[in-house]
């Protein structure tokens, strides 16, 4: 059955990444996220800082669409998952 699982979750997703690629990016745009953050708080040029927080806001902009894209990812696999482990009710449900 889990090969089945993968199976499908494969052939529906397509080239679409899964919802652990997506985290494992996030993961690491946080990491640089937080080395700018540490960097802006030991800088003290004012163009050097103005030049972080833009490379930061726009990371965190980037974080964000990252984790919005795992959160749809993992719904849709969980939702392929939930179909396929579903038992097939045929003609029984026309029986009710």
């Amino acid at each position: 059955m889990a090969g089945n699982t993968e199976d499908a979750l494969n052939e529906f997703m397509g080239d679409n990444p899964r919802a652990s690629e997506w985290r494992a990016l996030r993961l690491s745009l946080t990491d640089r996220l937080r080395a700018l953050v540490n960097q802006r708080e030991q800088e003290s040029d004012l163009s050097v800082l103005a030049g972080l927080s833009r490379q930061i806001n726009t990371l965190q902009q980037q974080i964000d669409a990252l984790g919005i894209e795992e959160v749809v990812s993992k719904f849709v696999e969980d939702s392929v998952r939930v179909t396929i482990a579903k038992p097939d009710l045929g003609d029984e449900e026309l029986d009710d």
